[in-house]
This record gives C-alpha cells, structure tokens and sequence, in this order.
C-alpha cells in the first residue's frame, strides 16, 4: 500500500490492490497453456509406445523364420549372451535409423510447424548439447525397451526345438496379447479425445456469443495516433461524419474496447448501503449507439441518451453479471459508489454477452458513456456495413483515413474473424490430437496388419483341415476375428475410465462445455472395430477361401 500510494496519491492506495503472481505461472497467466504441450508430449509418448509394441510383436512373430539362424549359432557354439547381445544390437541399429529419419522429418516439417502454431522454432536450437544428449538417450532407450523382450526370447530358444519342429508362434502368448491390448487402449482414448475436442470446440464455435458479429468492421482509431490529439479528435469527427453519409454504411459506434477485446481496466465499486467490501470489476466507456450496432439488447431500463445530449457523469449500465454480483433487483433505482463516494445511478442492464472466449464465464462489467469527442474514451470505430463490392469499399475507406494525418496505419478486422480469431489455439490443439491420433491408428494397423500375416500363416494347414471337414468362410472368418474382437473388448474396457478422467480435467478449463457423452466411446469403438475389420478382413477372407489342398499336400 504505501508503494501505490508513493506513485499515486492516498485515494488510489485505498482503491487498488495488487497480487503477487509465482514466477512459474506467468506464461499460463498471460500467454497459453502448458498443460496443452505436456498433454501432446503425453499423446506423443503414447504413439512411440505403440511403435515399440509393434516392433516387439513382430520380433517375436518372426521367431519362426529365425529359428534354424538361432539353432544353428547354438549348434555352431553360441552362448545366449551372445545371440542377446546380435539381437539388442539389431534394435538399436533399427532405432538409430528411425531416429534420425524422425529427425530429418522434423527439420523438414519446423517450418509448417511454426507456421501452424504461430511460434518460432529455430533449427539452431537442434545443435543444444542438451538436445544431443536427450537425442542419444532416446535411441538408447529405445533400443532397450523395443529389443529386451525379442532378445531374452529369441536367445532362450534351443536348438532341441528347432530340430523337433516345436517352436511355438513367438513369445509368451498372454504378453504378445496384453501388448495388443495396450495398443488399442491407446488408440481408442485418442480417438475418444479427438471426438471430445472437436465437439467443445464445434460448441463454442457454434454457440451464440449474445451479440451481432456480421457486417461488423472494426476499425483502430484513436486521438493518441495523431501528433495534436486536439485536432486528432477532430478529424476523427469528420472521419466518422464522412464515413456516415456512405450508402453502405448503416450505422456507426466509438468504444474504448469492442467484443473478443475487451477492456483490461478494473475499478473498485460497491452499491449503495453495502457492508462489505468493495467489489474489482473491469469498466469500459462507450457511445450510445454501441448496443444497437452489436445488437446487445437492453433488457431493463433505457439506453443511453444520444450522445448530444449525453449522461454521461452520472449514469452507468450493467451488464447481468454485474446485477447478479451486485444482487440487484432490476426495477429497483439502484445505485453503486466508485471509489470513495461517486454515486452513479444504474439506468439499464443489458443482456450477458461473450466479450471472450466461451472458456471464460462472462465477467461482471460496468459500461460507462463517454461521447465520441471524449479525448481518451475510445479507440475503436465500429460499422455496420453491406459486405458487397468489400475490396473497393475497404480500400475508399483506407484512402479516407490516410487523408487524416495520422501517425498509425489503417488498421481493420471483421468481428467474424475476431470472434474465430478467439478459439484458434483450440483449433490448433485439435488439429494436433487428430493427427496424432492418425498417426496411432495408421500404425497400430499396420503392427496389426504384420501380425494377422504371421497369426495366419501359423493356421494355415488349421483353417485348410477345417475347410476340409467341411466349415464355411464365415465359420472361419469368425475364428479369426475372435482374438481380435476380445482385445478390443478388453482395451475398450481399460480406456474408457482413463479417458473420461483426463477429458474431464481438460473440460474443467472451460465454464461452458459440453459433457462426457456414451455416445464418444461407442463411436470410437466403432471406429477401432471397422479399422481392425478392413485391416485384418483381407488376409483372413483370402486364407479362408483359399484351396486347402494348397497347405495340406505335403502332410
């Protein structure tokens, strides 16, 4: 307090109030999110995890085809450290490969990437000794975690085995199963997060903001981009005349903020007769003819009077928010002191109306009339415009401004693109969890693609002797789907309560959302099931129809 009151004065001590803000919090304060980033770090994770199952599976599956190359290194005097240590090296070469291909891609793709998140990453930043080192570690480990469980089995088979034909498929069946699993739990939660992002930001995107945003120009203006704000103010005055007398221009407004800007300025106030303590609330000044051009309406009381009669001084309107906080009953003749004893009579309230993205709940605000000729009230003109002929409109309009002398460039905006200017990072953040989730279905399918091939080849003379006693395609078709159909079942059944803990926590960031439907997870099965179907329904038809003769001759 006695710092506010050194720069101010006594009246501004007892008016502010200061928080202190934990260095750490700054950027989520003021600038984005982390959490967004951890979370895609996370979704990252996740796809590399699916890669190293597939990798793993397949390892194991092929433990048929290497089994005479293990046999004859055992027969030939190979210790199982040995074969472990060919097998892990066989990994890390094949992640060493992945990596830096990764990391070409990256390079390649930092570009579209700033471009797509509006950030500006710079390939310098790849030559960090803490990004080598962090690099290196990343082959390393993953070289460990996709090569460990391939090796320990593979060495482990004995040359008895291979001679006596009774190599199994590859692996521990139950943990080649639960890796399945894992991969199309994995799956069906980045598919589930996809359609919950895109149905939050289709809601916000959709849902009416409380005022009018088409044919709406916003146009910067202030007295402070002229060098004499006197005359500045002035030339605004006929800027604006001017720009009324225009046959496509049907109405006009000054205001200090407008909707998706609003105003960053608070003030202390409490009603008349109140016992508590003064309430922060953010103000902001317009003209009178600022609620009819967005369309805002007054739902009790009256407007503010034309500007050249003005009341400037002594009236206020609230929006609902601000009557609610108040707790104000809307035909009584209320009252709210500013500061210390200004008494300013509320003449209307106004219908609640988004002046920010829908994550926030809309703000108690206070709205102040301020005429067009006030030198410090306003800094946007506002029309409302026929949005034919745009190109040669706006550019008349341009050559109208630089007539003024202004210091500032003509500087413009749509409230349209205003209003979707305001859920771009969601739509980036939706962008990324769909491509990741893309990326973990194309290659969760393409793992699972590899091990129909082997689960099929292993059956082969199964399925022609079956053919033989005389079982259909659907009978066998069925057997085949029925493995894939219980990992599914199992992996919806781990992802669900997983994701319906991490979505809602995502969801809490928003005041208005949408709710956790049944519906997300069905679909999302649908989806997994229909990709497994046009995955592994190929191979499975053709072995189904195929001649069994093909398979049986040699027995």
């Amino acid at each position: 307090p006695n710092l506010i009151e050194s720069i101010w004065d006594t009246e501004t001590r007892a008016n502010t109030n200061f928080k202190l803000l934990p260095f750490d919090e700054v950027f989520d304060t003021f600038f984005g999110d982390s959490s967004n980033a951890r979370t895609l770090l996370g979704i990252g994770l996740g796809i590399l995890l699916i890669a190293i199952i597939n990798f793993m599976n397949l390892s194991t599956a092929q433990a048929t085809q290497r089994a005479k190359e293990i046999g004859l290194r055992k027969v030939l005097g190979a210790f199982q450290g040995q074969l472990r240590t060919q097998f892990i090296t066989e990994s890390f070469v094949m992640s060493f490969i992945a990596s830096i291909l990764g990391l070409l891609i990256v390079i390649f793709t930092t570009p579209q990437f700033n471009q797509f998140f509006d950030v500006t990453i710079s390939l310098n930043q790849f030559s960090s000794p803490q990004l080598i080192g962090g690099f290196a570690l990343l082959i390393t480990l993953l070289g460990i975690l996709s090569g460990s469980y391939p090796a320990l089995y593979l060495s482990s088979i004995g040359a008895i085995e291979v001679l006596r034909q009774k190599l199994g498929m590859g692996g521990t069946s139950s943990f080649r199963n639960t890796l399945v699993v894992i991969q199309f739990a994995i799956a069906l939660f980045l598919i589930a997060s996809t359609i919950i992002v895109s149905r939050q930001i289709n809601y916000m995107t959709g849902k009416d903001m409380g005022f009018e945003s088409d044919g709406v120009l916003v146009i910067s203006a202030s007295p402070r981009s002229f060098t004499d704000r006197e005359s500045g103010q002035a030339r605004l005055n006929t800027f604006k005349t001017e720009l009324k007398h225009k046959s496509y221009v049907s109405d006009i407004s000054s205001s200090r903020a407008v909707p998706t800007s609003w105003s960053g300025s608070f003030t202390f106030v409490r009603p008349n007769d109140w016992e508590g303590d003064p309430l922060r609330m953010r103000y902001t000044y317009v003209d009178a003819d600022f609620f009819d051009i967005y369309n805002i309406p007054v739902k009790y009381g009256v407007n503010f009077l034309p500007d050249t009669e003005g009341d400037q001084r002594s009236s206020v309107i609230l929006n609902e928010a601000a009557m609610n906080a108040f707790k104000f009953s809307p035909n009584d003749e209320n009252i709210i002191i500013l500061g210390r004893d200004t008494r300013v009579n509320v003449i209307g309230i106004v219908e609640d109306f988004h002046f920010e993205t829908l994550q926030n709940e809309v703000a108690p605000t206070l709205i102040f009339h301020r005429v067009s000729e006030n030198p410090v009230a306003h800094n946007s003109i506002t029309l409302k415009m026929d949005m034919s002929n745009l190109v040669e409109r706006i550019e008349e309009i341009e050559a109208m401004w630089n007539e003024l002398g202004s210091t500032q460039e003509f500087t413009y905006s749509f409230m349209e693109d205003r209003v979707a200017a305001l859920y771009e990072e969601e739509n980036r953040y939706l962008g990324m969890v769909g491509l990741f989730s893309v990326i973990s279905i194309m290659i969760a399918c393409l793992g699972l693609y590899g091990l129909t091939l082997f689960i099929i080849e292993k059956r082969r003379k199964e399925i022609s002797i079956r053919k033989v006693l005389g079982a259909e395609i659907k009978t066998i078709l069925g057997m085949i789907f029925t493995d894939f159909t219980r990992w599914i079942a199992i992996a919806f059944v781990i992802s669900v309560p997983f994701a319906i803990y991490f979505l809602s926590e995502w969801l809490e960031s928003y005041y208005y959302r949408v709710s956790i439907s049944w519906i997300t997870f069905i679909l999302a099965l649908v989806i997994v099931l229909t990709l497994v179907i046009l995955t592994v329904g190929y191979q499975s038809l053709k072995a189904a129809s195929a001649n069994p003769v093909k398979y049986l001759k040699d027995e």
